[in-house]
């Protein structure tokens, strides 16, 4: 008798569990969603600015910030990016000190790729590609000593779980918008045909001999 009520508590936490799940299950697929590009665009340029170690230069002394060629809304964003990121580091911006951080170009490129994939390569999946250019240098006030050189040009990926474009690319930024490069006719069509026909052949070819 006893094992009897075990084993059906045993069930019941079972179906308990079970439905917790479900439960669960479309909030942690809500979670998994893709940022939009402004916020993984500002996390991606977090990073090489970390990469940069500025703080590394200038926590004995102020920073002073200069922009030769960026102009529009990426000078503003940039300038707005980059005093974010050193507030936050505890450095700070004089105009009368001897660190200069001078940024000589900068440039953001969203991408929307697609891939072949899944069996066969009969699906279709989305890779966004952020190609950030940033280059410059830091150097003391008088010039006279160049303390780092910045010829930054990476790429940031991630596989997109959304096709809501629009949701992705909200924002005040035009370089929020991202370009998409689809699958050509031979990618999307023709290479998943041949390669179907192939195996379908080759499995024809495998029972033929073998009867």
């Amino acid at each position: 008798m006893q094992k009897k009520i075990i084993i059906a508590n045993l069930k019941a936490v079972k179906i308990a569990y079970f439905i917790i799940g479900l439960f669960f299950i479309p909030f942690l697929i809500l979670a998994s969603e893709n940022e939009n590009n402004l916020t993984w665009i500002e996390n991606n340029l977090n990073s090489i600015f970390d990469s940069l170690q500025i703080a590394e230069y200038s926590n004995l002394e102020k920073t002073e910030l200069e922009f030769a060629n960026v102009s529009g809304e990426k000078f503003g964003f940039l300038k707005s990016q980059l005093s974010g990121y050193i507030d936050e580091k505890g450095i700070s911006l004089s105009e009368a000190d001897s660190i200069v951080l001078r940024i000589e170009q900068f440039d953001i490129n969203i991408v929307y790729q697609q891939y072949s994939a899944g069996f066969l390569n009969l699906e279709t999946e989305t890779v966004r590609n952020n190609n950030i250019v940033l280059a410059g240098w830091l150097e003391t006030k008088s010039g006279n000593s160049v303390l780092k050189s910045l010829n930054i040009k990476k790429t940031f990926s991630e596989k997109l779980t959304t096709n809501n474009t629009a949701q992705l690319e909200q924002g005040p930024y035009f370089f929020t918008r991202g370009r998409a490069v689809e699958l050509s006719i031979w990618e999307k069509v023709v290479e998943p045909a041949m390669v179907s026909i192939s195996v379908a052949a080759m499995v024809y070819m495998f029972f033929s001999v073998r009867s």
